[in-house]
C-alpha cells in the first residue's frame, strides 16, 4: 500500500448536489417566486440612493434576490448547526460520570502534558480519550483507557490531546465540518477539509513524538484498536482513533487524499448550472415598481 485514499463515493453523496440544481432550475422557470425580494431591493435603490453603497447599487434584482435567499439559507444552517454541536456537547458532558484526579502514579502525566486542570476522567470501562468543548475544552479519559496503558503510553496520548486543546481543535473541526455542510453542492471541497482534518491529527501525533519514542505512540494506538470500541459522539471532538491515515503517517507512508473524478464532475456541472441560473435572471425585466431616478431603467 503505497497511501492512505478515501473509498471511492457512491452516488448518494452527490443528492444535495442534484437537490440544488433542481431548485435553481425551478426558479429559473418560476423567478416570481423571488417576486417580493427582488422589487424590495428596486424600491431600496429608489428610495435611499444616497444611503446606499455604490456597490450594493443597481444589480438585476433576481439576481440579488437569489443570492439574498441562498445568503439567509447558509445562515440558517449554520445556526442550526451551531446549536446542534452545542446541545451535543452538554449532552455529553452530562452523560459522562467524572472521576477526581488520576490514579496514584499517574498525576504527574498531566502537569507534565499541560493539562493539569483542563483533563477529566471519566468512571467508565469503555476504551477512550478525546478533547472536547468550543471555546473552553476539556481533555476526557476513560477508566478503561487508564487502567490500559503503561505510564508511558498515558503519556503520549496525555500530549496528544494535549495538543488538540491548546490549538482549540475541536473548534477548527467543528468550522470544517460546517465548511463541508455549506458546501455540499460541491462534492470535490470535501476532499480538502479531509486533508484539514487530517493535517489536525498528525499535527498532535507529532507533539506526541517528540516526547515519547513511535512504538510507544504506535503501541497506544493499537491497544486503542484492539480494546473494547467507545461511544461514538454525534459532534465535533479531537479524540484518538487509530485511523488509516495516522497510521500509515506513522508507518512513513505518504498520507494522501485524492480528488475524484466523480467530485471534479460533479462540481463543476452544479457550478456551470448555477452560473446559468443567475445569468438568466439577470435578463428578467421586473415592472411596476420605483426606479431609482440616478439609474437607467431595470
Amino acid at each position: 500500500m503505497t497511501g492512505w485514499v478515501v473509498p471511492r463515493p457512491d452516488i448518494r453523496r452527490y443528492r444535495v448536489a442534484v437537490l440544488t440544481v433542481l431548485v435553481a432550475l425551478s426558479i429559473a422557470l418560476w423567478p416570481e417566486v423571488l417576486g417580493p425580494l427582488a422589487r424590495a431591493y428596486i424600491r431600496l435603490c429608489a428610495f435611499v440612493p444616497q444611503r446606499l453603497p455604490a456597490s450594493l447599487h443597481h444589480h438585476p434584482p433576481y439576481v440579488v434576490a437569489t443570492i439574498l435567499l441562498a445568503v439567509a439559507t447558509l445562515a440558517a444552517l449554520s445556526g442550526f448547526l451551531l446549536l446542534r454541536q452545542i446541545v451535543r456537547q452538554r449532552h455529553l458532558t452530562a452523560a459522562l460520570t467524572p472521576r477526581q484526579s488520576l490514579p496514584e502514579g499517574h498525576v504527574g502525566l498531566a502537569a507534565a502534558a499541560g493539562v493539569d486542570g483542563r483533563l477529566v476522567i471519566v468512571d467508565d470501562r469503555a476504551v477512550y480519550a478525546f478533547c472536547a468543548g468550543l471555546l473552553s475544552p476539556r481533555i476526557y479519559l476513560s477508566q478503561g483507557l487508564i487502567g490500559m496503558l503503561e505510564p508511558s503510553e498515558l503519556a503520549a496520548v496525555l500530549h496528544h490531546e494535549a495538543t488538540h486543546l491548546r490549538q482549540y481543535d475541536p473548534l477548527r473541526l467543528f468550522l470544517s465540518d460546517l465548511l463541508e455542510s455549506l458546501t455540499a453542492p460541491f462534492p470535490v471541497l470535501r476532499a480538502l477539509t479531509a486533508r484539514y482534518r487530517i493535517r489536525i491529527e498528525l499535527a498532535a501525533d507529532q507533539a506526541a513524538l517528540a516526547v515519547v519514542p513511535l512504538e510507544v505512540l504506535a503501541s497506544a494506538l493499537l491497544k486503542v484498536a484492539r480494546a473494547r470500541p467507545a461511544p461514538e459522539y454525534a459532534m465535533a471532538v479531537a479524540g484518538l482513533t487509530p485511523s488509516e491515515a495516522r497510521i500509515a503517517a506513522l508507518a512513513g507512508r505518504p498520507v494522501t487524499v485524492p480528488l475524484s473524478r466523480q467530485d471534479l464532475l460533479v462540481t463543476s456541472l452544479v457550478a456551470l448550472s448555477l452560473l446559468a441560473v443567475l445569468v438568466d435572471l439577470a435578463g428578467l425585466p421586473i415592472l411596476n415598481v420605483p426606479v431609482c431616478h440616478t439609474c437607467p431603467p431595470f
